[in-house]
């Protein structure tokens, strides 16, 4: 199974779901930055 993986990264091939895993993550990423960036600031976290 990682093999497959593998190969279809190294082709380029997306699956169905590829870009909707894509932006949640992206997504999180950002809301996660927001939150370590305001604690750091000693705002309030939202």
């Amino acid at each position: 199974m990682t093999d497959d993986m593998m190969n279809r990264r190294t082709l380029g091939v997306k699956t169905p779901g590829a870009d909707l895993l894509c932006e949640m993550i992206g997504f999180a990423a950002v809301r996660l930055k927001a939150m370590e960036v305001g604690a750091a600031a000693g705002g309030p976290v939202s």
